[in-house]
């Protein structure tokens, strides 16, 4: 079977794999043929796609973690808050994954915009299971585990749905609000004895963050129980690849990027380290196209969670990407599961906004070149509010922007780029732009010798480790610009 986007759904297609709503009734049944009828019914409710048939993924099998029937108790529980029954669809879940020799989810979650908040509860548990059975936690500690999971957000339902479900940006005072539902949830259960403490505990700390910025107490460290750090990261993850009426979703490889960027920071690292295991960056049956341009068909999981085993569609011929010496140099570039043009509008509209609010900001223009989403967006939270930013995801962009623009004030340029490395992309700015020294800050993961010697070489102002932290980066630039810190 093999994943596709509404937007490329054809009629004429063959459906692999069925899809019910929230009320447990068939959306669209498998092994029937779609019309444009069916298609427009998928995107009017907001589903991402469909798995469909076709004879490229005919030997690709994709086995659901937990039984499809299971799934929908569980989100049907969740909508009804019968404590009764999560208790017992949780008990069920442990089971299925403890005697599943599938160690990963590989099903992508199809799910409705209406769905998204019964969904997502179900979802936290089934990843904290997977990751806790990873971690090598007792039959009993999965499932207290799967029951804070899908407990955690029980507390939502006590704040206004207009709030929760705000397409704008929330206010001050609606954030607040909001913060409290991991209060509201543990207020819901505190009376349930069948409930434990550990369960308990785990639903009132899923915000709190590594380093002490979170809520509802400012815990850090060891002082966040481990199923509160396990529900944190698997919470946030399932946020960020969901399709909401307002944004579009991450891609999984897009927001594991983000957690494993958080790690020490907002996540535990050993969470993270058994999630990257645990949940493909790039699942099985979705279609993905290589810096080679060739384009392939997700089939299995390596040990790299960015490194699958692929079909090259052209020959069908089956690539392991981890092991296969001829595409050591190759990356994925682009997933059927948000096209490459959708980020890109995404970045445009930073841009513009950026653009038009610049009346209270510096004149200095930045130019920010990364592949990584959650670098972007660290360069835009740390930066926006001082500087006119560009942010571009690859080099090629970078280029196009320098060909049509003056020279930035100053470069923050990844290393480590699919389509061309930093250190080249930034010396082809300065021959395109002619001004030979436009200065470079180089953002890297990688430090070694001969890093640090390419920097030199090209007289780079500095190079900073990955992950950044917002203030720190904030603080460089000031001081690259003369400023004043805060």
């Amino acid at each position: 079977m093999r994943f596709v986007s509404v937007k490329n759904l054809k009629p004429g297609m063959i459906v692999a794999k069925g899809l019910t709503n929230s009320s447990k009734t068939f959306m669209i049944k498998e092994n029937i043929e779609l019309t444009q009828q069916y298609i427009n019914r998928l995107t009017e409710a907001g589903y991402a796609g469909l798995y469909i048939k076709d004879k490229i993924s005919d030997s690709v099998q994709i086995m659901d973690t937990i039984a499809p029937e299971l799934f929908a108790e569980g989100v049907e529980a969740v909508k009804n808050q019968d404590i009764g029954a999560l208790v017992e669809v949780s008990k069920v879940i442990v089971s299925e994954v403890l005697y599943s020799d599938n160690i990963c989810a590989d099903i992508l979650d199809l799910r409705s915009y209406d769905d998204y908040t019964y969904h997502h509860s179900v979802n936290v548990a089934l990843y904290s299971t997977l990751i806790g059975k990873r971690m090598n936690l007792s039959a009993m500690e999965l499932e207290m585990l799967c029951q804070a999971g899908i407990c955690h957000d029980l507390g939502k339902s006590k704040i206004d749905a207009s709030i929760i479900t705000k397409p704008d940006k929330l206010t001050d005072e609606e954030f607040e609000l909001i913060k409290n539902h991991p209060r509201y949830s543990y207020e819901i259960l505190s009376g349930c004895f069948n409930i434990s403490a550990k369960v308990k505990q785990a639903v009132l700390y899923h915000h709190e963050n590594e380093e002490g910025t979170g809520y509802p107490e400012g815990l850090k460290g060891e002082e966040i129980p481990l199923f509160a750090k396990i529900l944190h990261a698997v919470d946030v993850y399932d946020a960020l690849t969901s399709k909401r009426p307002y944004k579009e979703p991450f891609t999984p490889a897009e927001a594991l990027q983000y957690i494993d960027g958080g790690k020490g920071i907002l996540f535990d690292k050993d969470v993270v380290e058994v999630m990257m295991k645990v949940i493909p960056a790039y699942p099985p049956g979705i279609d993905v196209t290589l810096s080679n341009g060739e384009e392939c068909l997700c089939i299995a999981h390596t040990r790299n969670a960015l490194r699958p085993r692929v079909r090259v569609i052209e020959r069908m011929e089956d690539v392991n990407l981890m092991t296969d010496r001829r595409y050591k140099d190759i990356d994925i570039v682009e997933s059927s599961l948000l096209p490459a043009n959708s980020w890109a509008e995404d970045i445009e509209k930073l841009n513009q906004e950026k653009i038009s609010a610049l009346e209270h900001a510096s004149d200095k223009t930045i130019l920010v070149v990364d592949d990584s989403v959650t670098s972007l967006m660290t360069a835009r939270s740390a930066l926006e509010d001082r500087y006119n930013l560009v942010l571009v995801k690859n080099a090629m962009h970078a280029m196009a922007y320098v060909r049509k623009n003056p020279a930035p004030d100053l470069v923050l340029m990844d290393i480590e780029m699919p389509d061309l490395d930093g250190i080249t992309c930034m010396r082809k700015l300065r021959e395109i732009s002619k001004v030979p020294d436009i200065p470079v800050i180089f953002c890297t993961s990688i430090i070694n010798d001969a890093i640090k010697n390419q920097c030199r070489l090209i007289n780079a102002v500095e190079y900073i480790t990955k992950p950044i932290r917002p203030i720190y980066l904030r603080e460089r630039v000031a001081i690259f610009f003369g400023e004043s810190r805060e």
